[in-house]
């Protein structure tokens, strides 16, 4: 199969419902023979299918291609869902700013703790968030039978301030009749890049049995 295209032109549409849309065009090779749509099924993105692009770009096709909501970089859709659904109010500035950021996620959550103006879309766009980790969380425990501690990773610590309150974090223990055992087990937020201080710490363990200088 031919190289994956190198690049692309890369734009935003808004869609019926208000929502931006990531979408690409990779142009072929002059006089165009056809042009092609990129469809794709759930949990997917345009870039999985790099290679095929390539190979129709060489072949002289035109490629058009655009990440469903929540898929790719498409910008999750929860804030537009809450104010459709729940009729929470955005201020005009907020809403234009979240699209147009680097990082939608770092927006939001700026947006929601701002302490001078916070966007109260932004603040339970968050809250959902919360109570979904929280409860996912509670789920995988009595899985892996984690019955001693829970640690929450960089995602959490990313809504740390959130996450202090203690009615966001119930979800955890409503578990029916294991409600009682899950309200035991502590629920703790790693502040430490650790999976840089775990690999560094299995690198001088490695070296120290082997004998062997890094």
């Amino acid at each position: 199969m031919a190289s994956p295209p190198m690049s692309s032109l890369e734009f935003r549409f808004t869609s019926a419902n208000r929502l931006p849309i990531a979408r690409a065009r990779w142009d072929g090779r002059q006089p165009v023979c056809g042009v092609v749509q990129i469809a794709y099924g759930m949990g997917e993105h345009n870039r999985r299918y790099l290679g095929l692009i390539g190979a129709l770009v060489s072949a002289g096709f035109t490629v058009h291609g655009n990440d469903h909501r929540r898929h790719g970089r498409t910008p999750p859709s929860s804030a537009h869902d809450l104010r459709e659904t729940k009729r929470i109010p955005e201020r005009a500035e907020v809403a234009q700013l979240i699209p147009s950021a680097n990082d939608h996620t770092k927006a939001v959550l700026e947006a929601a703790s701002d302490p001078n103006n916070r966007s109260e879309l932004c603040r339970a766009t968050v809250k959902m968030l919360v109570s979904i980790l929280a409860s996912e969380a509670g789920h995988l425990a009595p899985k892996v039978l984690a019955t001693g501690e829970v640690y929450l990773g960089e995602v959490a610590l990313r809504i740390l301030s959130v996450l202090n309150e203690p009615q966001l974090i119930q979800p955890f223990a409503k578990k029916g009749r294991f409600k009682d055992r899950m309200g035991r087990i502590p629920v703790h937020v790693i502040t430490a890049r650790a999976a840089l201080v775990g690999a560094a710490s299995f690198r001088r363990e490695s070296r120290d049995i082997s004998g062997v200088a890094a």
